[in-house]
Protein backbone atom coordinates (compact mmCIF):
# COMPACT_ATOMS: atom_id res chain seq x y z
CA UNK A 1 0.00 0.00 0.00
CA UNK A 2 2.78 2.48 0.90
CA UNK A 3 5.39 1.08 -1.47
CA UNK A 4 4.69 3.79 -4.06
CA UNK A 5 5.46 6.48 -1.47
CA UNK A 6 8.74 4.78 -0.57
CA UNK A 7 9.70 4.61 -4.25
CA UNK A 8 8.79 8.25 -4.77
CA UNK A 9 10.82 9.29 -1.72
CA UNK A 10 13.81 7.23 -2.90
CA UNK A 11 13.60 8.91 -6.32
CA UNK A 12 13.61 12.36 -4.73
CA UNK A 13 16.62 11.45 -2.57
CA UNK A 14 18.52 10.10 -5.58
CA UNK A 15 17.83 13.25 -7.60
CA UNK A 16 18.83 15.38 -4.60
CA UNK A 17 22.17 13.57 -4.42
CA UNK A 18 22.88 13.90 -8.15
CA UNK A 19 21.63 17.38 -9.10
CA UNK A 20 22.58 20.80 -7.75
CA UNK A 21 19.18 22.44 -7.35
CA UNK A 22 20.41 26.03 -7.60
CA UNK A 23 22.08 25.66 -11.00
CA UNK A 24 20.48 22.40 -12.21
CA UNK A 25 23.95 21.16 -13.14
CA UNK A 26 25.12 17.79 -11.89
CA UNK A 27 26.22 17.80 -8.25
CA UNK A 28 29.71 17.36 -6.88
CA UNK A 29 28.71 13.84 -5.79
CA UNK A 30 27.95 12.93 -9.38
CA UNK A 31 31.26 14.50 -10.42
CA UNK A 32 33.12 12.32 -7.92
CA UNK A 33 31.56 9.23 -9.49
CA UNK A 34 32.31 10.23 -13.09
CA UNK A 35 35.77 11.72 -12.40
CA UNK A 36 37.23 8.21 -12.20
CA UNK A 37 35.73 7.30 -15.57
CA UNK A 38 37.16 10.51 -17.07
CA UNK A 39 40.60 9.58 -15.69
CA UNK A 40 40.29 6.08 -17.15
CA UNK A 41 39.62 7.41 -20.67
CA UNK A 42 42.35 10.07 -20.21
CA UNK A 43 39.78 12.83 -20.55
CA UNK A 44 40.54 16.47 -19.84
CA UNK A 45 39.14 18.36 -16.86
CA UNK A 46 38.13 22.00 -17.11
CA UNK A 47 37.67 23.98 -13.89
CA UNK A 48 35.80 27.28 -14.02
CA UNK A 49 35.56 30.05 -11.44
CA UNK A 50 32.91 32.75 -11.83
CA UNK A 51 34.43 36.23 -11.93
CA UNK A 52 32.84 38.93 -9.79
CA UNK A 53 30.34 36.85 -7.80
CA UNK A 54 31.46 38.35 -4.48
CA UNK A 55 30.93 41.86 -5.87
CA UNK A 56 27.42 40.92 -7.07
CA UNK A 57 26.57 39.41 -3.68
CA UNK A 58 27.97 42.42 -1.79
CA UNK A 59 26.42 45.12 -3.96
CA UNK A 60 23.16 43.58 -5.20
CA UNK A 61 22.51 40.81 -2.67
CA UNK A 62 22.70 37.02 -2.63
CA UNK A 63 19.45 36.65 -4.57
CA UNK A 64 21.16 38.32 -7.56
CA UNK A 65 24.27 36.22 -6.96
CA UNK A 66 22.13 33.09 -7.09
CA UNK A 67 20.50 34.35 -10.29
CA UNK A 68 23.96 34.82 -11.81
CA UNK A 69 25.00 31.29 -10.80
CA UNK A 70 21.78 29.84 -12.28
CA UNK A 71 22.33 31.69 -15.56
CA UNK A 72 25.98 30.63 -15.83
CA UNK A 73 25.19 27.05 -14.81
CA UNK A 74 22.47 26.81 -17.46
CA UNK A 75 24.78 28.13 -20.20
CA UNK A 76 27.64 25.87 -19.18
CA UNK A 77 25.41 22.81 -19.01
CA UNK A 78 24.09 23.46 -22.53
CA UNK A 79 27.48 24.26 -24.07
CA UNK A 80 29.09 21.19 -22.45
CA UNK A 81 26.19 19.01 -23.60
CA UNK A 82 25.35 17.98 -20.05
CA UNK A 83 28.89 17.36 -18.78
CA UNK A 84 28.94 20.28 -16.33
CA UNK A 85 29.03 19.88 -12.55
CA UNK A 86 28.73 22.45 -9.78
CA UNK A 87 31.88 21.88 -7.79
CA UNK A 88 30.99 24.29 -5.01
CA UNK A 89 30.36 27.98 -4.42
CA UNK A 90 31.18 29.73 -7.69
CA UNK A 91 33.23 26.87 -9.14
CA UNK A 92 32.09 24.57 -11.91
CA UNK A 93 33.84 21.71 -13.66
CA UNK A 94 33.40 20.06 -17.05
CA UNK A 95 34.62 16.53 -17.71
CA UNK A 96 35.37 15.99 -21.39
CA UNK A 97 35.60 12.18 -21.53
CA UNK A 98 37.90 12.82 -24.51
CA UNK A 99 41.70 12.58 -24.82
CA UNK A 100 41.82 15.46 -27.32
CA UNK A 101 43.07 18.70 -25.77
CA UNK A 102 41.82 20.86 -28.64
CA UNK A 103 38.23 19.78 -27.90
CA UNK A 104 38.59 20.74 -24.24
CA UNK A 105 40.13 24.08 -25.15
CA UNK A 106 37.42 24.81 -27.71
CA UNK A 107 34.73 24.08 -25.12
CA UNK A 108 36.45 26.22 -22.48
CA UNK A 109 36.76 29.15 -24.90
CA UNK A 110 33.12 28.82 -25.95
CA UNK A 111 32.03 28.89 -22.29
CA UNK A 112 34.34 31.83 -21.54
CA UNK A 113 32.83 33.69 -24.49
CA UNK A 114 29.31 33.30 -23.02
CA UNK A 115 30.14 33.57 -19.30
CA UNK A 116 32.48 35.74 -17.21
CA UNK A 117 34.72 32.96 -15.89
CA UNK A 118 38.35 32.01 -15.46
CA UNK A 119 39.30 28.47 -16.42
CA UNK A 120 42.06 25.88 -16.27
CA UNK A 121 42.47 22.68 -18.29
CA UNK A 122 44.54 19.65 -17.27
CA UNK A 123 44.36 15.88 -16.81
CA UNK A 124 44.02 15.91 -12.99
CA UNK A 125 42.25 18.06 -10.40
CA UNK A 126 45.33 19.57 -8.77
CA UNK A 127 46.87 20.81 -12.02
CA UNK A 128 43.51 22.00 -13.34
CA UNK A 129 42.87 23.98 -10.16
CA UNK A 130 46.37 25.49 -10.25
CA UNK A 131 45.95 26.57 -13.88
CA UNK A 132 42.52 28.07 -13.22
CA UNK A 133 43.78 30.25 -10.37
CA UNK A 134 46.84 31.25 -12.41
CA UNK A 135 44.53 32.33 -15.26
CA UNK A 136 42.25 34.13 -12.80
CA UNK A 137 45.19 36.09 -11.35
CA UNK A 138 46.30 37.00 -14.89
CA UNK A 139 42.66 37.82 -15.87
CA UNK A 140 42.68 35.28 -18.73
Amino acid sequence: MWHWAVHALMSVVIVYLLVDFLTLCWSRRMYQILYKLNLFVKGWIIFFDVNGLKNVNDSLGHREGDRLLRMIGRKMFLISKGKCFRFGGDEFVVLTFSPYYFKAERMALKIKEKCDVAYGIALNEQETDRKMYLNKSQKI
